[in-house]
């Protein structure tokens, strides 16, 4: 896309509203920007806040398709936010100024993925579902990963769901992550630093001294947790429940407590069921935030190797969640990862 943006401080901030570059038509009235991207079944959104003194900067429709990158002028601007235009509203009051709020959310919210549906699918892969949902959504593809696509089951069904419910809730079941980015889709395991595409997610580091700003972590959680996971199904032809079950990584047995059980249609989704409740407890083993300077790389699932802080915390962790901010006469630009699934050194 090139290198159209403008220094704010260091930073590059490059905007696109229903295709048009607003970048530098911008550049004088930018008081605040923040994204915000999640793993899990949580829509990105973003906020940004204009000085709109005389009332002169012109409103985006509703569903206009909102676009935001963050750089740095040694390194090129990539994209942080692809989605639409949710609100737009004016602030302000008599003895102060004005601004213009502008919030978005990665799925249109006027668009066909919320409507809901009565569908089904007989004896076929998640990769053929999913390819239907992305067209019920009005979105260009939906791209399954590799590991994903190809699962099977003999029924599949969409009762009064929308498509996205339908998506998040597949991907609750599989241990997945289900996200609409702008007119994308995206169905991805959770916690195996891939993209839907197969490549490695790349490796943040957070360090000190260095780009670490602040931290506050925990290795540790007192949070009730699980070293084993029960799914059960009801085998017909043997007339009695079955179950399939799945151990819970770096959680000792008796430190675990009791497992669930969860009821499944047959001995499949009962397996599926199990391995993904028990990498949602992995995950959960401790957490925490880390805010470091600008990095517009980072993404949800991706590693994180945090450096110098003290035995017990440094070593790599799962990024759960990027949030990016830049701000007017404060500390610039600023990028907060929310961390879990820690694999530290020592303590």
């Amino acid at each position: 896309m090139g290198l159209t943006g403008y220094p704010f401080g260091a930073t590059l901030i490059r905007v696109r509203v229903a295709g048009r570059d607003l970048s530098m038509a911008w550049r004088p009235v930018v008081i605040s920007l923040s994204t915000r991207d999640r793993a899990g079944l949580t829509s990105d959104s973003c906020r940004v806040v204009l000085d709109d003194t005389g009332g002169r900067l012109p409103l985006p429709e509703g569903s206009d398709r909102l676009q935001i990158g963050l750089g740095r002028a040694e390194g090129g601007i990539a994209d942080v936010f692809d989605g639409f235009v949710a609100d737009a509203r004016s602030q302000g009051d008599r003895g102060g100024g004005a601004s213009l709020v502008i919030t978005g959310r990665g799925a249109d919210p006027r668009g066909k993925g919320k409507e809901p549906r009565q569908r089904h699918w007989d004896e076929t892969t998640l990769g053929a579902v999913m390819a239907d949902v992305g067209t019920l959504a009005e979105l260009d593809e939906v791209h399954v990963h590799e590991s994903l696509a190809g699962i099977a089951r003999p029924w599949w069904g969409m009762d009064g769901e929308s498509p996205i419910a339908f998506g998040r809730r597949l991907a609750a079941e599989l241990g997945a992550t289900f996200k609409i980015i702008g007119r994308r889709g995206v169905l991805v395991p959770r916690s195996a630093g891939v993209s839907a595409s197969g490549r490695p997610l790349t490796e943040v580091v957070a360090e000190r001294p260095g780009n670490l700003i602040g931290w506050d972590l925990s290795p540790i959680t007192t949070r009730p947790r699980r070293s084993r996971v029960r799914g059960r199904w009801y085998d017909h032809d043997a007339a009695r429940w079955r179950e399939r079950e799945a151990t819970v990584e770096g959680i000792d047995e008796e430190e675990g407590g009791q497992a669930l059980a969860f009821a499944s249609a047959d001995e499949t989704e009962a397996g599926a069921a199990a391995s993904a409740e028990a990498g949602e407890s992995e995950r959960g083993r401790g957490g925490g935030r880390a805010t470091i300077l600008g990095d517009a790389r980072p993404r949800p699932e991706a590693r994180c190797r945090v450096a110098g802080v003290r035995a017990g915390i440094d070593g790599t962790w799962t990024i759960e969640e990027v949030s990016q901010s830049v701000e007017r006469g404060q500390q610039g630009w600023t990028t907060a990862l929310d961390l879990v699934r820690p694999e530290t050194e020592g303590g």
